[in-house]
Formats: C-alpha cells, sequence, structure tokens
C-alpha cells in the first residue's frame, strides 16, 4: 500500500537538462525516474510529510539540476547526494519558511525568473520573489479580490506565467492580474488587475476552486522581451477564452 502514496498525484513532472531523468512530488514525497526509451526505473525517492493539498504541483529544476518546489509554507532545494551520480539519493540541499500566512493559507507553485530568482504564489493572492540561495528576500505584493471572495482559500488555484522583462501574470478568481518584478531595485508591484467575472464565480465538481481553471498563456511578442498578449479562459461550464492586453490588462 506504501508503494502507491510514493508515487500518487504528481501534478508536474520535470526533466534533468540531460533529459535522461524527471523528478515529481507526490502527496508523501519527492522522487526521481530515470528514462530510457519506452522504460521508466524509480532511482530515489524521499519521504517529505502527507500534503493534500498542492504538494510541489508547479515547480522547477534550476540549471544546477536542484529541484525547487514548495510544501504548505516553505519552499525547498532538493538535489543529488552525490552529484556526480544522479541515482545516488535524494537530499534536502535547502529550505526557507514562508511568514506571515494566514491560518489557511498556503502556496500554490513557484518559478524562476529570468535573471535567475525562485517567485511563489499563495492560494490567498500573495506574490514574492527569493534569491536561489534564500539569502535575499523580496517584499510580498498582495493581490485584489480576496475580500470579495466567499472562498478566499480558492482565490488562486493555478500556475503563473512569467515574461523576460519581469513580468508576472497571476489569475485568481476574478481578477486577471499582472506583477512586476524590477531586478534592479529588487522590488515587486502591482502593476495593472482586471476584473473578468462581475462576481465570483461558481464553483463546481472536478475543479481546484472557481473563476479562470487555467493557467495563463503568453502570445505574441513586442520584440523587447515582453508579450503582446495574456490569455485564460474564463471557467465557465462552456468556456470562453479571453485575451487581455500584456501591457495595460
Amino acid at each position: 500500500m506504501f508503494e502507491f502514496w510514493k508515487y500518487l498525484d504528481p501534478i508536474t513532472i520535470l526533466m534533468t537538462s540531460d533529459n535522461k531523468y524527471f523528478w515529481a512530488s507526490s502527496l508523501t514525497g519527492i522522487f526521481k525516474v530515470r528514462v530510457d526509451g519506452d522504460k521508466m526505473t524509480q532511482v530515489g525517492y524521499m519521504w517529505r510529510d502527507i500534503n493534500m493539498q498542492f504538494h510541489g504541483a508547479y515547480a522547477f529544476i534550476s540549471n544546477e539540476d536542484v529541484y525547487y518546489t514548495a510544501g504548505n509554507d516553505y519552499i525547498s532545494g532538493y538535489a543529488n547526494k552525490d552529484k556526480s551520480d544522479p541515482e545516488s539519493p535524494i537530499v534536502e540541499v535547502k529550505r526557507h519558511n514562508i511568514e506571515g500566512l494566514l491560518p489557511k493559507e498556503h502556496l500554490v507553485g513557484l518559478s524562476a525568473t529570468w535573471d535567475g530568482n525562485v517567485v511563489y504564489i499563495t492560494n490567498y493572492g500573495k506574490v514574492g520573489v527569493l534569491s536561489m540561495d534564500f539569502k535575499f528576500i523580496s517584499n510580498v505584493v498582495q493581490l485584489p479580490g480576496a475580500s470579495e471572495l466567499s472562498l478566499p482559500g480558492k482565490m488562486v488555484t493555478n500556475s503563473f506565467a512569467l515574461d523576460s522583462k519581469g513580468g508576472v501574470f497571476v489569475v485568481g478568481s476574478m481578477f486577471m492580474n499582472k506583477v512586476r518584478w524590477n531586478g534592479e531595485l529588487k522590488t515587486l508591484a502591482l502593476e495593472w488587475s482586471t476584473q473578468y467575472h462581475d462576481k465570483e464565480p461558481e464553483m463546481y465538481w472536478g475543479r481546484f476552486g472557481p473563476g479562470s481553471g487555467a493557467s495563463p498563456t503568453l502570445m505574441g511578442h513586442k520584440g523587447d522581451g515582453e508579450a503582446e498578449y495574456v490569455v485564460i479562459t474564463d471557467g465557465d461550464k462552456q468556456m470562453n477564452i479571453i485575451y487581455f492586453d500584456a501591457e495595460k490588462g
């Protein structure tokens, strides 16, 4: 029975730089798998905890093959114990606890900015940035809309998109948002927020939360590293596609 729980519900599977192994996070731990053609072999597992929330759903692997993923209230980096042996035991090489979360608030996902930092979002709509070594911690931006919801803990349930100029595009259950990371000043600021539902959407079976139900996608290029549009679905039972001007919202 425990073998089943080891690998249950890995939402995101991430390949290493050599495309020979993938890492993932299950309800109970971190595991890695060797890929040989059409054959897969589990080569490592590390117990973490039992996490029935997002348990590292949206994560990334750095250029140093460190697997960055999130627990409910912390961000960890996992790697091979022996850097020269990709099948050596998994070890946690770094951890940062996120302070100031509300009682039912938890992390939803992570990504890497183009200038090499970690950006995270929470289910209550907080956005923050850390350096890869966790020594730098940015200010935190609170996205609008939580006070208008009967389910504020379901405000953000999707991943987010990044452009190469520090744009962080986060969709909530009522608002599409753009936060700007300024790598020179090392600050975050809300650039725009556009409401795409007049009221809190209906929550229905098969969904993590109300609202879009799709991670934002960037489309088009202006030639300066910024996208022309950010695109989501609206989450209605007969879904519609919504295009936002990526610069102005």
